[in-house]
């Protein structure tokens, strides 16, 4: 393996990187104790010949443009290495990993999927939200639906507790957050997670998303969203 620790301490500032070390890592680690915009760790497998291949893990931490007490934690990583038929088995640690980030950091959003865009999720490009707006409601609205999502406090108590989210038959698990929030895993296996069970799922949370329908676009095909439906309307029906 080979690991690149990067830093920047501004928006548009200069990323500094440094090889994987004891030391290196170490001071990385200091700098998060102090102000930055992001942080994070690059990680390559080696080749034969030594040097880096195409297949690559990210995980870092990215302080919010224009809100900077909000922070994204985002771990992502190339098809090959996480492949969702191929590893299976990690499924469960990848849902295991939120809910501890989530139990750790009380987090007010987090998900499981194969479809968010950068910093922003499939459903905020289809509908046109931007940071950072997106961070700062999303102690009042969620900010997706996947196959994992985790809400806030807030949240769990406008949809009505965990109790009712079970009842309404979306979710294979509903799991409470020792901080008042909600793991929502819709399908014990992420190929079960096809159009009729994102519907369910939309359904379910539509009361705590945002309003606007989503638009098809270049990539869009590969989302798991419901198009041509408002949320909003779909909260007004049920009353």
């Amino acid at each position: 393996m080979w690991a690149g620790l990067i830093t920047q301490a501004e928006p548009l500032g200069r990323k500094k990187v440094s090889v994987y070390s004891p030391d290196s890592w170490e001071k990385f680690l200091r700098s998060a104790d102090t102000h930055f915009h992001q942080i994070e760790i690059q990680l390559f497998g080696l080749k034969e010949n030594g040097f880096p291949g195409s297949d690559c893990a990210h995980i870092g931490v990215e302080r919010v443009v224009g809100a900077t007490e909000w922070f994204i934690f985002n771990m992502r990583a190339t098809d090959s290495l996480i492949s969702w038929s191929a590893f299976p088995e990690l499924q469960e640690k990848r849902v295991g990993f939120l809910r501890e980030q989530a139990e750790l950091q009380h987090s007010t959003f987090g998900n499981v999927t194969n479809d968010n865009m950068g910093d922003r999720t499939a459903l905020e490009t289809g509908i046109g939200r931007y940071m950072p707006e997106c961070a700062e409601e999303s102690v009042d609205t969620l900010r997706s639906y996947s196959w994992t999502t985790v809400c806030s406090r807030e949240i769990a108590a406008r949809l009505g507790g965990a109790e009712r989210l079970r009842e309404t038959g979306a979710f294979y698990d509903v799991a409470e957050l020792s901080y008042g929030g909600l793991l929502l895993r819709a399908t014990k296996e992420f190929g079960d997670y096809d159009a009729d069970r994102v519907r369910q799922v939309f359904d379910a949370l539509a009361c705590a998303l945002p309003v606007g329908e989503a638009e098809m676009s270049i990539g869009a095909e590969y989302w798991n969203l419901v198009y041509g439906v408002d949320p909003a309307d779909v909260c007004r029906r049920r009353g």
